[in-house]
Parts: C-alpha cells; sequence; structure tokens
C-alpha cells in the first residue's frame, strides 16, 4: 500500500474543506479504467491523502480534480507504478513440518515483505499435487498468528508417497500472491 499527499492552495494559502476526485485514473497497460479508485480524505492545512495497491507489474496514471475552479492548480497529474508498492517484492515461503506423534502434516505458510514477516496477510489457499502435477486437493485458512498460517493435513494418500508438490497463493490487502512449487519429501 502507498499513501500519496496532495496539497491545494489558493493565492498560495491552503485550502480545506474540499472533496477532491478523480476524473480519470486508468492503467497505463492497456488503458481501462481503475476501479475502485481511491478514496481521497482531508487531513489538515490544505493536504489530502489516498492510499494505493498498485499491483506489481502496473502502473497507473490519472487526474485528481480539487473541485471548486479558483484553486492553484485545480487538477493534479499522478502517475503510480509497481516500484512505488512495497509489495512487489513478495515472498511466500512454505515450510512443512511432519508430526510424527500424530500423523499430520503441518504447513507454516507466511509472507516475507521488505525482509520481515507481514502482518497484513488476510488468507491463504494451499494447493497439493503429485508428482505429475495432478491437483490432490487444497486447504484454506484466513486465521494467522503473527502472519503465520498453520495448516495441517491428515492424508493417508500424502503419507504413502514418496512426495509430492504444494504451492500457496496468500491474499496481502486484496492481492494474491503465489509461491513457487515447494516439493515435499516424506521419506
Amino acid at each position: 500500500m502507498i499513501t500519496r499527499g496532495i496539497y491545494f492552495s489558493y493565492e498560495n494559502s491552503p485550502v480545506a474543506g474540499l472533496t477532491p476526485t478523480w476524473t480519470t485514473l486508468k492503467k497505463l497497460s492497456d488503458g481501462t479504467d481503475v476501479t475502485p479508485q481511491p478514496t481521497i480524505t482531508e487531513i489538515g492545512g490544505g493536504f489530502y491523502k489516498f492510499d494505493a495497491l498498485v499491483p506489481t507489474g502496473e502502473q497507473w496514471c490519472g487526474v485528481i480534480d480539487g473541485g471548486i475552479a479558483n484553486l492553484d492548480g485545480r487538477n493534479l497529474p499522478w502517475v503510480m507504478g509497481c516500484n512505488d508498492n512495497p509489495l512487489a517484492e513478495t515472498e511466500i515461503v512454505i515450510t512443512p513440518v511432519y508430526d510424527e506423534v500424530s500423523g499430520t502434516m503441518q504447513f507454516m505458510v507466511f509472507a516475507i515483505v521488505a525482509g520481515q514477516i507481514s502482518q497484513l496477510s488476510e488468507e491463504v489457499t494451499l494447493n497439493f499435487y503429485d508428482t505429475t502435477h495432478t491437483e490432490l486437493f487444497e486447504l484454506n485458512s484466513t486465521s494467522p498468528v503473527g502472519g503465520v498460517f498453520v495448516l495441517s493435513k491428515a492424508n493417508p494418500v500424502l503419507n504413502a508417497m514418496e512426495g509430492y508438490y504444494c504451492k500457496a497463493t496468500l491474499t496481502i490487502e486484496g492481492v494474491d500472491f503465489a509461491s513457487a512449487e515447494t516439493v515435499v519429501a516424506l521419506n
């Protein structure tokens, strides 16, 4: 999530109480409209802000209208790109651990963002595949603890296999991030 500040003035004095809106906000890649558009809110002293999560690999451009005709620079152009997105360098980690007492596999799944475990993770889907990449089943969770999801599966089919693949898709602030395939060898 990036937060951008904007400033509106009239004759070099700050203007409060505006309701700025996007006259246009488009994806540079294909010219389609960005929906929903980020909400612009007043923070005081002529300053306003908006939050945007620009997906990795995308850039947006748009124009913000201050709402009244007498502003210094009523229409403000903006370009935002994935370089502004701290989530652009997100790594999804899957750590499988076999619990011999319960006979279950436990999978810890978490996101590393800017070198730290993300506390913003919302949900995860963990898909399992055999060695021919045929999907076996999936696990889901919306209950991270400290940003870490712990999923368990007691499955005799998995326990009998020499190995299988799993891949996680983790959602952070409404954006899905996929892990690389992880090979799990049981024997």
